[in-house]
């Protein structure tokens, strides 16, 4: 989700190493028109059901 103060925000779930992958490719590449200045994540909390069936972009 976009913020008001020009950042993005987020939520990521799923097995370790698949989220360590996409935390790399959010904190090195990102979208085309991104611009990364800096990546920040809170401590994962496990959990023990995902909550997520699929991915969506709402505009």
């Amino acid at each position: 989700m976009n913020t008001n103060g020009g950042t993005v925000k987020g939520q990521l779930e799923g097995d370790e190493k698949p989220m360590n992958e996409m935390k790399y490719w959010l904190q090195t590449k990102g979208s085309p028109s991104s611009r990364i200045e800096k990546a920040v994540f809170s401590v994962p909390k496990e959990i023990t059901n995902y909550s997520f069936k699929d991915f969506s972009i709402r505009r």
